[in-house]
């Protein structure tokens, strides 16, 4: 059995090199730690030499082209992952409990608590500057990242000085951009335009009510062991 068991995995090996590798097979799904896994694992391999904020702004920038926000409107789950793009290193949940990585030990926690603001704007900034390319230079793109990365690697470089900022920046400066660009008539705006829009609103609602039915989503998908703790 252990040599049979042994051969089998040198051939998946060898048929993972040789052919594409498949899709996953129906009825299966990625959990959302391993999906956040491998986002942080694209950014670090896609950005190299590119500052931590940064690359959680293109992780988030990745993730709501690549969801699926009928009518622009979030799933619970679509919510926490942003969250936990935010920070999703410092938190487990393990046994019905939330625990938060504090000064090398892993201390128990009542709720999420998040500081979302910075990295939301920046995203929000960034889909603005899309829009505006879209509308200025009179192209169409598809709301999927293949399509948008071009552009959004076009924007990283004619900024002289740090991205984030500018991209913050021009959030608050457009805090009325939908509204503003459609007279009012937000389904006419861009792609882009709505999804800057629908983010803007889940960080307001995040900041005001933290909305306690994402730390109940949390206890079940990023539930874990909790590593030990390092000391402080």
């Amino acid at each position: 059995m252990r040599f049979r068991a042994f051969s089998e995995v040198q051939s998946q090996v060898r048929d993972r090199v040789q052919q594409p590798v498949p899709a996953p097979a129906q009825g299966q799904s990625e959990s959302m730690i391993d999906y956040w896994r491998g986002s942080r694992a694209w950014s670090f391999q896609a950005f190299p030499g590119t500052s931590e904020s940064l690359r959680k702004v293109l992780e988030m920038s990745r993730f709501l082209c690549e969801m699926n926000a009928a009518n622009y409107c979030m799933a619970l789950r679509h919510r926490l992952f942003l969250l936990m793009l935010v920070e999703g290193e410092h938190w487990r949940a393990h046994s019905k409990q939330i625990f938060k990585y504090k000064s090398g030990a892993w201390v128990q926690a009542s709720a999420l608590e998040i500081n979302a603001w910075d990295v939301f704007l920046a995203t929000e900034g960034l889909f603005i500057c899309i829009a505006d390319i879209m509308e200025q230079q009179e192209v169409q793109l598809k709301w999927k990242w293949d399509d948008v990365q071009a552009t959004v690697a076009q924007l990283l470089n004619a900024h002289e000085g740090p991205c984030l900022e500018a991209w913050i920046r021009k959030a608050k400066e457009s805090s009325d951009h939908l509204r503003a660009t459609t007279q009012n008539k937000s389904w006419k705006a861009t792609w882009p335009s709505r999804v800057s829009e629908m983010l803007s609103s889940f960080r307001c609602q995040w900041d005001s009510t933290r909305v306690t039915s994402l730390s109940k989503l949390f206890l079940d998908e990023w539930d874990s062991q909790v590593p030990k703790s390092r000391g402080a």
